[in-house]
């Protein structure tokens, strides 16, 4: 029998590995609040990314019963559109580009690789910190 074929994906990220570990450390040693274990639930959540898609779910969005992860800047756009569930700020880039993408954003889900100035910037929000890296 002839042997499946096996994709194999190699990632790479925007800065090199070192930058990743470096900020991971930073963050973890400031204490940040981490996501923790929790029972299952029943409180809904939706996940919006950046697509032009967004534009059209928005009257649900801003209706929305549970949760709302808006992936890098799109927690912002959320809040500009006036969009009132909890949205969440979730990202794992380690760029300080997101800085200048926080209006509005309340709460933030940031992996630890995250720069630490946008750990920084977010300080009296509501923030935790998950680990990208062993």
């Amino acid at each position: 029998m002839k042997k499946p074929y096996r994709v194999e994906f190699s990632t790479v990220g925007v800065q090199p590995e070192s930058v990743y570990i470096e900020q991971a450390i930073v963050n973890a040693a400031a204490g940040i609040p981490e996501i923790a274990f929790a029972p299952a639930h029943e409180v809904p959540l939706a996940i919006v990314g950046g697509g032009p898609s967004a534009l059209l779910a928005l009257d649900e969005l801003k209706s929305w019963p549970g949760h709302i992860w808006g992936i890098n800047q799109g927690a912002s756009w959320l809040a500009s559109q006036g969009v009132t569930a909890p949205v969440w700020m979730f990202t794992v880039d380690p760029d300080d580009v997101f800085l200048q993408w926080l209006d509005g954003v309340e709460r933030a889900i940031l992996g630890a690789s995250c720069h630490p100035k946008l750990f920084e910037a977010l300080k009296e929000k509501d923030v935790r910190m998950f680990h990208t890296r062993p």
